[in-house]
């Protein structure tokens, strides 16, 4: 799933930077869960928030998403928006930056390998330095390789 929604993302928006895939411990939910995959992607987009997060919803959805109440379910694809142009935006049912970029690993580490020098938005912190201060040793992650679906 991972190849198709990286397919459609640079069809529709053009890929500038694509992250290493990770392979990451579950956070939260159920203890014997399979290890996620999870992998950071920069575009470039002129388009407004709500309608990027509506076409990825769309984009989710067939490629098998089901929607349910438990957000830490297994699931054949996840796809969210990180950052939007470097604003601080408190939008209807989300907030940009995404809030997990400083608290989960499988955000934080992608982003910073392709954003090294990237202070985040809001609190003006380097990832360098979120990604020093982690704390959350349970949270388990594992660089794999880069997909070979992208040529940048």
């Amino acid at each position: 799933h991972l190849d198709a929604a990286l397919k459609a993302l640079d069809e529709r928006f053009g890929i500038k930077e694509v992250s290493h895939i990770y392979e990451t411990s579950p956070v939260g939910g159920k203890k014997n869960q399979p290890f996620f995959w999870n992998m950071v992607v920069a575009v470039d987009s002129e388009e407004k928030p709500e309608v990027i997060r509506k076409w990825i919803g769309t984009l989710e959805k067939k490629e098998g998403r089901e929607r349910e109440n438990n957000r830490n379910k297994s699931r054949t694809l996840d796809v969210d928006l990180i950052l939007w142009k470097n604003r601080v935006i408190k939008g209807k049912g989300f907030s940009l930056p995404h809030p997990d970029v400083q608290t989960k690993a499988f955000v934080l580490f992608p982003l910073l390998e392709i954003a090294p020098r990237l202070a985040l938005p809001g609190s003006g912190k380097p990832l360098i330095e979120l990604a020093h201060a982690f704390k959350d040793k349970g949270q388990l992650i594992r660089r794999l390789k880069k997909s070979s679906s992208i040529n940048l």
